[in-house]
């Protein structure tokens, strides 16, 4: 039981964290994209 409440928490946290990631790469994204417009520009 205890484990399987270990295995859920740890689960959650890798999730959340691939979330996090996954915002801050779209962030990322977009920054880079919006620089390199206005070097064309």
């Amino acid at each position: 039981e205890d484990m399987a409440e270990y295995v859920q928490k740890t689960e959650q946290i890798v999730h959340e964290a691939a979330l996090r990631c996954k915002l801050c790469s779209e962030a990322e994204l977009k920054a880079l994209r919006m620089a390199a417009l206005e070097n064309r520009a």
